[in-house]
């Protein structure tokens, strides 16, 4: 009864115990994430180094960057060879702390170095106005109301990664401001147009926030342009007759302002991010050429999609 009894628990052990103490798996790898599920039900810990092993051989390694139950969510810092990279069904092994802090048979973890720039295109839609206009123009002018112009904008971008979270974009875009003015002239109701059509450049720090395939952002930076059309146009209600007419003397040729705003990227695949955003414009130059303090501001609202030039490249730390 004793040698059945030893028996049963001696089988039990063969098959419980293997599965108490089997290796965290890894279940999902997007890019430089995977997901690991602890078997043996240890808890995660936030920052906890782990590493990707396959036969007995180390992948690469990682921290945990969040915890949901049973899995955790590692951020991948380095990877031994890019052309083996981690796989789901590998082993997450839990490394120590201690390793990781010491020069001594550690898995040196990488910092990013030379992180790979971004290329895009975008367009959208900016709405713009003018401040300051006067409130009468001249003999028999008179204005009753301003309202946005609304066009277009779109053009090109290149972002490079100054660090984990934090890069420099630079755009080259055309812009088309202006403002919309309800006047009467001499009592005939009209409708005028001011056009301030822009090549812009913008150099903005962009930091972002990682959270998987959603990437929020924030924007801030300057932005220089030069006009490429100046002119006034006036519409009458009455008969629909439409006159335009060069504006380059009243208006600077030339405008600084400030971007501000965010948005938000969706990862697309490894290399390809689909990017909304929305900024605030503030016109820094007062484009009246006779000095009356009018300035732009307006609303820019950009949908575009960028493509990564070349993967991560790191450095492994001392």
């Amino acid at each position: 009864m004793r040698k059945r009894n030893f028996a049963v628990w001696m089988a039990l052990c063969v098959v419980v115990m293997p599965a108490f103490l089997q290796a965290a798996r890894i279940t999902k790898v997007k890019g430089r994430n995977f997901i690991a599920l602890e078997k043996n039900g240890t808890p995660w810990k936030i920052d906890e180094p782990v590493c990707a092993m396959r036969e007995g051989r180390e992948i690469g390694c990682g921290k945990v960057v969040k915890v949901k139950g049973l899995s955790a969510l590692v951020q991948l810092q380095n990877l031994d060879d890019e052309s083996n990279p981690v796989r789901s069904g590998d082993e997450a092994n839990r490394t120590d702390l201690d390793i990781l802090s010491t020069d001594h048979e550690k898995p040196k973890v990488a910092t990013p170095s030379g992180q790979s720039s971004e290329v895009g295109i975008h367009g959208g839609l900016s709405l713009d106005h003018l401040t300051n206009i006067p409130a009468s123009i001249g003999s028999g002018i008179n204005l009753t109301s301003t309202g946005n112009r609304t066009s277009v904008i779109f053009g090109v971008d290149r972002k490079y990664r100054l660090s984990e979270f934090l890069s420099l974009e630079g755009e080259f875009n055309y812009v088309r401001r202006g403002t919309t003015i309800n006047a009467t002239v001499s009592g005939t109701s009209a409708v005028e147009t001011i056009n301030t059509d822009y090549l812009e450049v913008p150099l903005m720090l962009r930091g972002d926030f990682d959270l998987g395939v959603l990437r929020p952002f924030l924007l801030f930076g300057p932005s220089f342009a030069s006009a490429l059309n100046r002119s006034i146009a006036a519409t009458d209600i009455n008969n629909g007759q439409s006159v335009s007419q060069d504006a380059s003397n009243a208006i600077r040729g030339f405008e600084v302002g400030l971007y501000a705003g965010g948005g938000v990227a969706f990862a697309l695949g490894e290399r390809i991010s689909l990017n909304l955003s929305a900024r605030y414009y503030y016109g820094l130059t007062d484009i009246d050429a006779g000095g009356s303090g009018i300035h732009h501001r307006g609303i820019v609202v950009l949908g575009g999609v960028t493509w990564k030039l070349g993967r991560p490249k790191f450095e492994l730390a001392n």
